[in-house]
């Protein structure tokens, strides 16, 4: 998956949020598990950053921005299909 087209970057007070778009829930199906970074990691541009398995595949993301993971989305741990879900699909944020 192209980062351009299955992420979107949102500007936050903080830094950006980083979520999955909304319409990757009919290429995944039903999401299992996702594996986000860990508050406190240094991301750059291009690196794998999150790991979401599905139903129809496997997808490892990368961010498209450099930063410091400073919060995640701790529900997608016990309702990890909220990652496809338009109010509740961002999965980290990043100070710059």
């Amino acid at each position: 998956m192209n980062e351009n087209e299955d992420l979107w970057v949102e500007k936050t007070d903080n830094g950006f949020l980083v979520g999955l778009k909304e319409d990757n829930q009919d290429t995944l199906g039903e999401v299992k598990y996702v594996d986000l970074p860990s508050v406190g990691q240094k991301l750059q541009k291009g690196d794998t950053a999150v790991e979401v398995e599905a139903q129809k595949a496997v997808i490892e993301l990368e961010s498209p921005v450099d930063g410091e993971v400073i919060r995640i989305n701790e529900a997608l741990a016990d309702e990890p299909q909220l990652v496809v879900n338009k109010d509740s699909s961002w999965m980290y944020e990043v100070r710059i």
